[in-house]
Parts: C-alpha cells; structure tokens; sequence
C-alpha cells in the first residue's frame, strides 16, 4: 500500500487541524494579558501594523523609528511585559495609511476584526483556488472542504492568525492576479496587483510578465493604483515619509540576524546566518547579482510564452509567484501559505505523483523546520523554497514545446 494513499491524505490533515488549533485555542483561552498560555504575544505583528496606524494619525515622521514602535507597543499592551519583543514598521508608508482605519477601534476589538477578515480572505482564495486552477482532474478527488482543512491546519496558516500578519490577504490577492491573468482579464490582473503593492516584492515577478508581454492594460491599472497609493501619502504629508522608508530599507536586510526562532524562508536569509558575519557583504553581494539573474530569466521565460495561450504561459505563472521566495531578503514562515498557487497552478499542468509528495514535504517542512531551528540557528524553512524552486525550475520550463491537449484544462 502507497504511503500517501486515500485514506491517510484525508485523515492526517483533519488530525493535524484538531490537535494543532487545540493547542492554539488553549494558547489563547488561557493568556495572561497579550501572552499566550504556552508562550508569544498574542497578535504582536498585528500592534505593529495597528501601531503605524496610530503613528501615521500622530506623528508621521517617526513611522520608521524603532524606539518610538517600541514605546508605543509596549504602551497598547500595558501591563504585559515584551521583554525586548518589537516589530518596526516593513511596508512603504502608504500601508499604515491604510491601518488608520483599524486605529480607531481598541487593540483588541481591532485585532478581533482584523482575525475574521483573515479568516475571510483564506476561504475565498481556497474557493477560488479549487474553482478556477485547480484541473478538474484534482477537483473530483479534492473537494473544498478538503482543501480548507489542508490550508488552515498548515503551521503558516495558524501563526499568521495567531501573530496577526497579513499572508491570507496576500493569499487572496495573489490568487486574483494569477486568475485575471488566464482569462486574459488584465485589466483586473494590474488592479490587483497595485493592491498587493503592500508588499511590492509579491507584485514584482508579474510587473516582469507584463513588460515582458508588452500587456499595457494591466501595466496600466497597476500604475494607476500605485500612484493612487502614493499620492494618498504625499497629498498628506510630502515625500518625507517615502525618504524616511527608502532610508529604514538597509536596515530590513539584517533581519534575518534578529534574536529569538530563525523564521525567515529564503535563501538570503539562511546564507546570512549560514556564512560567518565577516563575510556578510559577500552574501549581500551575491543576493543581488543572483535577484538580477532571475528577473532577467523570468522575463526571458515569459517572452518565450509570450506567443502561446493563457493556459500555455502557466508555467511561467508558476515561475512569477515563486520569485518573491527567491529574490526577497526577508520573507517569515507565515507566508508559506503562498504556496499553494504556484503549487495549484503546477496541478494544472501536471498533476502528478511528484506534486503530491512535494506538497507534503512543504507541509511538514513547515510544521518540523521551526522546531529544529532551536538547535541551529539557521533559517532552515529556506530549505522548502529552494527545494520547491529547483522542482520548478527543472519540471515546469517546457512551455516552449508544450501542445493543448498537455495541459489540463480547469477554466
């Protein structure tokens, strides 16, 4: 009997579900103040976001200023100690612009609001997932139901719930973008994309498709919210804020060296803690001559695919939303949950065996690596994009000599 046969594909996920969000609810039940029964700070990436909201109403000169996050943190959370835990602020000013709105609620209320819209976005991007990339070949042995209990029993899904942070809407749009594209909706394909401009890393590798296809609609509806996004920020308060974030980005590149679980998920991150730090301008060195050898190979790729049809160029759909993996320095655990668009548009074109074992490996990957950080202090979670990216890389580029009936039809 195969080891991932029926029966065990659909228990294990439905125990890991059970036993994982027990353990989350008792977590939760039995806090004291903002931290969990077991452990962390409840929602403590969600006061970040929730604090620059704070910020951007107050003062917005200080949006990059660690100290005053620190302060203003440990303010919302009083009397529960942080003991030194502190995020500062990651994204371009124009998303705390978009916090104000959750700032005018209390912590609590907001962070209680801001779970049930994760909650939401993740069961619409599995609806859309299984209705629209998923094959019919997957679909008839893959119902919703199972594809929900596989996503929200994965660890990156319980900590982007349990820590706050925003994969699911990022889930959700990247879901869009990747949908608009192969029904040659590109208009909506742009549109979405300027929302996902939050995290403009995750919007890159599509912005190459586009050039690369010469598709000025989407480029279009893409600079147009970006410019909306920004003028948002400069109409309020000039270019200030936008200097002050392009002078805070050095510092992001060093994350992966902050104390505590080696989180990160790319390959940046664990060559930084991998190589001794008398070489750290090395590593850096090499991230970028590697990040511009890849964008140029994508848009090689996607003008290669540029003359097939939608559902040819799904292979280089793949290769867009795995890009952020590779190219980012910083990307956490949480959104490993991203995965399954590139890993649902591989099913598209080959559903095979492979896929299945390599969708198991990045869940328990997901769930085991973290543990095992404890005893190296190595971000060893980029072992699952690398090893998913070199699959890629080798399975997936042959849509040069791909013909109609190779590749499942699911629109």
């Amino acid at each position: 009997m195969a080891f991932l046969n029926e029966t065990r594909l659909k228990v294990y996920p439905r125990l890991f579900l059970i036993a994982l969000w027990g353990v989350m609810l008792v977590n939760v039940a039995f806090h004291r103040g903002w931290v969990g029964r077991f452990g962390g700070i409840i929602g403590v990436d969600f006061m970040c976001l929730y604090g620059s909201g704070l910020i951007y109403r107050a003062d917005i000169s200080q949006l990059y200023n660690i100290e005053a996050h620190a302060v203003l943190q440990q303010a919302l959370v009083s009397p529960t100690p942080l003991n030194g835990t502190v995020n500062i602020f990651p994204y371009p000013p124009y998303s705390a612009m978009a916090f104000t709105l959750f700032s005018l609620l209390p912590l609590a209320d907001a962070y209680a609001v801001y779970v049930i819209f994760l909650f939401l976005f993740a069961m619409i991007a599995v609806v859309l997932i299984h209705r629209y990339i998923l094959p019919a070949e997957v679909t008839k042995n893959l119902t919703i139901l199972q594809l929900s209990i596989v996503i929200f029993s994965s660890l990156p899904f319980l900590l982007c719930i349990f820590f706050g942070q925003n994969s699911n809407l990022t889930l959700l749009l990247m879901t869009l973008i990747v949908i608009a594209c192969l029904k040659e909706k590109w208009l909506y394909a742009g549109f979405f994309a300027g929302l996902l401009l939050y995290k403009p890393h995750f919007a890159l590798g599509f912005v190459i498709l586009w050039l690369a296809w010469k598709r000025w609609d989407a480029l279009a509806s893409f600079s147009a919210l970006a410019l909306a996004w920004i003028a948002g920020v400069v109409l309020q308060h000039g270019w200030a804020p936008f200097q002050a974030y392009l002078s805070a980005l050095p510092q992001f590149m060093d994350f992966p060296y902050v104390p505590g679980l080696k989180l990160g998920v790319t390959p940046y991150a664990f060559f930084l803690t991998l190589i001794p730090p008398a070489y750290t301008q090395i590593v850096k060195l090499g991230y970028t001559v590697a990040m511009i050898g890849l964008c140029l190979y994508l848009a090689w790729a996607a003008y290669t695919a540029k003359p097939l049809s939608a559902v040819h160029r799904t292979s280089v759909l793949a290769l867009a939303s795995i890009a952020p993996f590779l190219i980012s320095p910083n990307i956490l655990i949480y959104d490993l949950v991203l995965w399954v668009v590139p890993l649902a548009l591989w099913a598209r074109l080959n559903p095979s065996r492979k896929l299945l074992w390599l969708v198991t490996f990045t869940y328990l990957g997901a769930l085991i690596l973290p543990a095992l950080t404890r005893l190296m202090p190595l971000h060893l979670l980029a072992i699952i994009p690398l090893t998913l990216a070199a699959f890629f890389l080798r399975e997936l580029p042959g849509w040069r000599t791909l013909s109609p009936g190779q590749v499942s039809e699911a629109a």
